[in-house]
């Protein structure tokens, strides 16, 4: 599949934000058949090429709907589902006589909808890579200077994962700061 992999590159971004949704019809009636079913992706194309998302897979089932779609990291997976489901089940409603007599209450959709992102990096990776973040060692350059000196780690960061005790007089100690002034820091992966 083209596109799976690559990174969708914007002014001040550079992104591959995955998601894979699954919504059903209501009652989960089997009536995306035939016409209806290529109505409903021709607009769910349309409707995706408005909000700059780009489909990566899709299949339109008799009762429901299967997605992949990389989106921007402006927009929140409610809105793409809100803006998907409202205008499918406006513009099928509208068109098809047949619909409206079937899901009356102007629904064609069930309310709510699955989305899970899909990546190329599992959980355990993401959360070693972030144990690890006081592991590396950060490289500095100072003015003008092409000599690098390189500093150890220093209690800096707020591990989320462990929680520090209350002290004696009962405020909780959050975290230390190391204040250190540099121009630039590249930070060397070990």
């Amino acid at each position: 599949m083209p596109g799976m992999r690559e990174y969708r590159r914007a002014a001040h971004t550079v992104d591959a934000l995955h998601y894979h949704f699954v919504f059903i019809t209501k009652y989960r009636k089997p009536v995306l058949r035939g016409e209806i079913g290529t109505d409903v992706r021709d607009l769910i194309r349309e409707i995706c090429r408005t909000l700059a998302v780009e489909i990566l897979q899709g299949h339109v089932r008799p009762d429901h709907v299967h997605l992949l779609l990389s989106v921007p990291p402006h927009l929140a997976p409610s809105r793409v589902m809100q803006r998907i489901k409202g205008k499918t089940s406006h513009h099928l409603l509208q068109d098809r006589r047949k619909l409206r007599a079937e899901f009356w209450g102007r629904h064609l959709w069930a309310r709510g909808y699955f989305v899970c992102t899909s990546g190329n990096v599992t959980d355990e990776v993401i959360a070693r890579y972030i144990e690890q973040q006081d592991v590396a060692k950060a490289v500095t350059r100072p003015f003008g200077s092409a000599n690098r000196v390189a500093f150890g780690t220093a209690p800096t960061s707020v591990d989320f994962s462990r929680h520090e005790n209350p002290s004696p007089s009962g405020s909780s100690l959050v975290c230390c700061f190391s204040l250190c002034f540099c121009v630039s820091v590249d930070f060397v992966a070990l």
